[in-house]
């Protein structure tokens, strides 16, 4: 199976050797088989705190909470703190998986619309109405890939502080830029608590591991953290050893510069296969960074078409996206198809596709 859609690694690019051998060097460290403290292994979240320091984030592990991923940390926010039937900004379009979150917990949104830099700033001000909070996906933005620069973040941070709105940082893509280091996140810029910070390691290393991390005030985090001991007593204990292990020994950032490498080329590869295949039907940018080259195609449904006619393919559709958000977003403004940048099989898939959509249009 080729994968257009899928929003991880391809598995060839998971370090299986190396971190077969980080489980076996941990054996003798883990001390016991017990429960963890609710907000986490200890060592892994000082680990964290050092790691973040470095992106401009200076928070101590009593801030962060080790959560099942980003979308558990969206799970706890919505169950923890907001009330039922509050309204969350989000960009026009969004990351859908996060969309199901709030709305299966009883969650208004609102769509913000984007320019090539981001949200635009004004549409928080003049939306403002019984709002809760602010979602964002500032640094190579999911579907579209955008990364909000630094300017943008400034005005953002400016208006919800002057508006009361909080935000949560959906950062998980950030260590895939691929030309150029990305802004530092709108988190650096908090200093007054109001922005919960979201990390995770299932881009950059593998998903397996369910290990994220939620930064926010203490007084939130331990409050969260108490919830997610009621759900699931914590994160995968052994999970949290290795990648304590894996950060610690320095193979996290080896492994790092090896996968921008590697993705680097796919998309080159990538790219080569658009150029040719569908430079008469869609328009694209260069992706800096992420998984994904998005394609905003002259006629979305015989795209969407030509793929189901390429049966082997997974794909997530632009009415898929769009329908989360129901009467709040028209279904024309989302034409956005996703790729996932792969080795040389892409070429040939988005060959394939292209030939059903010659055939049908």
């Amino acid at each position: 199976m080729i994968r257009l859609g899928t929003g991880e690694l391809s598995p060839e690019l998971f370090p299986r050797k190396k971190m077969q051998s980080v489980f076996q060097s941990i054996s003798d460290k883990i001390g016991s088989l017990g429960y963890l403290e609710p907000k986490g292994l200890l060592p892994l979240t000082k680990i964290i705190s050092a790691y973040l320091k470095k992106h401009g984030v200076d928070v101590s592990p009593d801030c962060i909470l080790i959560v099942s991923g980003a979308l558990q940390a969206l799970q706890l926010i919505s169950i923890g703190i907001l009330q039922p039937g509050s309204t969350i900004f989000v960009e026009k379009p969004s990351y859908i998986k996060s969309l199901s979150v709030f709305q299966s917990t009883g969650m208004k949104l609102t769509g913000l619309s984007m320019d090539e830099y981001g949200i635009r700033v004004n549409e928080i001000k003049r939306s403002n109405k019984n709002t809760t909070l602010l979602y964002t996906i500032p640094t190579f933005h999911n579907p579209t890939g955008i990364i909000m620069p630094e300017e943008r973040r400034n005005k953002i941070i400016t208006i919800c502080e002057k508006e009361r709105v909080p935000i949560i940082e959906d950062d998980v893509y950030r260590e895939l830029w691929l030309d150029e280091l990305p802004p530092k996140p709108l988190k650096s810029k908090d200093k007054n608590g109001s922005v919960l910070y979201l990390g995770s390691i299932s881009k950059t290393l593998a998903p397996w591991f369910r290990i994220g991390w939620l930064v926010g005030p203490e007084p939130v985090v331990n409050r969260l953290g108490d919830i997610k001991m009621q759900t699931d007593y914590g994160s995968s204990s052994l999970s949290q050893w290795a990648l304590a292990e894996w950060m610690a020994s320095g193979l996290y950032e080896e492994n790092i510069l090896e996968v921008r490498e590697k993705l680097r080329i796919r998309r080159q590869v990538a790219l080569n296969a658009l150029e040719r295949n569908f430079s008469d039907i869609a328009i694209w940018n260069k992706p800096k960074g992420g998984f994904r080259a998005s394609l905003p195609v002259v006629d979305a449904n015989i795209f969407i078409l030509g793929v189901a006619l390429a049966s082997f393919f997974w794909f997530t559709g632009i009415t898929t996206i769009a329908s989360v958000f129901r009467n709040n977003i028209n279904i024309k403004v989302m034409r956005w198809i996703n790729l996932i940048c792969g080795g040389v099989m892409i070429y040939y898939g988005l060959k394939l596709v292209y030939t059903f959509i010659v055939m049908i249009r």
